[in-house]
């Protein structure tokens, strides 16, 4: 039976993820939409580099694909946006995999990690290479996804946002709990233990960029479409690591952990009135300081002493039915 206790706080839960709507507010829709967009983001990042362990540091310029896909396409009107939208996440996952080949095959997470970065720096190139179509450096608007006298209005299209992200992340949760799930995350942190139980590890490697980088071409979809426009100044490197920084900030062991990390980084720029160009000095000190005292994260140190707390009320419990 479920408590009252969990009743009140899905309640409340509920009622702030759809504040938006029912306040109609510029400032909660905008706000709360760059935070289900980072939380789409950082879960995605979280389950390919964490769980499945690619070092795919030049995450943002794959959702960065995303979103200028569906820009770029549904801005000639020869594609319906709602299917941008698909051919965003399909040309995201394309170059996932193409990108999967190469980095799998040279090994080493500096390797890897050099050759995503240099991906990232190649996209940007790329965008400014062609402005007359991309926008070059300065940007491009979205398209507002049909029926456009509904979804143009800032709420509905929070609406939108929450829930691809809800869909997003409850999908990488369903997905990591299945038997493929499992066996990606075990190619990932015992690869001699996987290939003794006949697992090939080549091809789980690509399956996790195949299963992983739709949900962050969709992420980048959700970031762009919450303000209605993109750059590539904006699917920076330091977007990445300022998205691996939060997973690591929330803790890594559980999906929990990227959900309160990125909704912690996004808010704090926001909440305390914090530059931007701050945000990775912030992300930095704090995520060097959790790394330092709490290695499991936050989610993972409240957890811990949450069961702790269990444990004793439990034991108090059964000295005093023993007292009795």
């Amino acid at each position: 039976m479920i408590s009252k206790k969990k009743i009140i706080i899905f309640v409340i839960i509920l009622v702030g993820l759809l504040l938006p709507v029912i306040t109609n507010n510029f400032f909660w829709s905008v706000f709360l939409g760059r935070v289900m967009s980072s939380i789409l983001l950082t879960t995605a990042a979280w389950a390919l580099l964490e769980v499945a362990g690619q070092p795919a540091f030049g995450l943002s310029a794959l959702a960065g694909v995303g979103v200028y896909a569906y820009a770029l396409s549904a801005r000639t009107g020869s594609v319906n946006p709602w299917l941008a939208i698909l051919l965003g996440i399909f040309l995201a996952t394309l170059v996932g995999m193409l990108l999967s080949i190469p980095s799998i095959k040279i090994g080493g997470i500096m390797n890897q990690g050099i050759l995503n970065i240099f991906f990232v720096f190649a996209f940007h190139a790329f965008i400014a290479a062609f402005p007359s179509f991309t926008g070059g450096t300065m940007g491009v608007a979205l398209e507002t996804l049909p029926p456009a006298d509904i979804f143009k209005q800032l709420p509905y299209k929070y609406l939108i946002i929450l829930v691809f992200t809800l869909i997003g992340v409850g999908a990488i949760y369903w997905i990591l709990r299945t038997r493929l799930g499992r066996v990606i995350a075990l190619a990932a942190q015992n690869e001699q233990l996987a290939s003794s139980l006949g697992i090939n590890i080549t091809k789980y490697k690509r399956l996790a960029y195949l299963i992983f980088v739709p949900f962050l071409g969709l992420a980048g979809f959700c970031t762009g479409y919450s303000t209605g426009f993109t750059s590539p100044s904006y699917w920076s490197v330091e977007l990445s690591f300022i998205t691996i920084l939060s997973f690591w900030i929330g803790g890594p062991k559980s999906i929990w952990g990227p959900i309160f990390g990125a909704a912690l980084i996004t808010s704090i720029p926001t909440l305390l009135n914090v530059a931007m160009e701050w945000r990775i000095v912030v992300c930095g000190v704090l995520a060097l300081l959790i790394r330092m005292y709490l290695p499991e994260g936050i989610v993972g140190f409240l957890s811990s002493k949450s069961k702790n707390l269990s444990k004793v009320s439990h034991k108090k419990f059964v000295v005093e039915l023993d007292n009795r």
